[in-house]
């Protein structure tokens, strides 16, 4: 009888190692991904700066060079999926 209580602390030792285990990754998950979030924010604040200005492509100035322009249009163009195959 002993043995199974001493086996029962045991189990219930090791799963609450495993929560905490879990519970410290998932945290250490949350903070990388808001130091990389932190690095992203700032370029995306820049480019919305740029959009509110009226220029589609970043460096391009309204009016500018017409080939310029024509490329940062392409470059949104999607580059996969079903419109890319030839129709039938």
């Amino acid at each position: 009888m002993e043995e199974i209580e001493v086996r029962r602390q045991e189990e219930r030792e090791n799963r609450e190692r495993v929560w905490r285990d879990w519970a410290a990754w998932v945290q250490a998950a949350a903070e990388q991904q808001r130091q990389e979030l932190a690095l992203v924010r700032p370029a995306e604040d820049e480019e919305r700066e740029e959009e509110a200005q009226g220029n589609d492509v970043p460096g391009v100035e309204e009016g500018g060079d017409e080939a310029a322009e024509q490329v940062g249009r392409a470059h949104r163009l999607p580059t996969h999926g079903y419109n890319l195959r030839p129709r039938k």
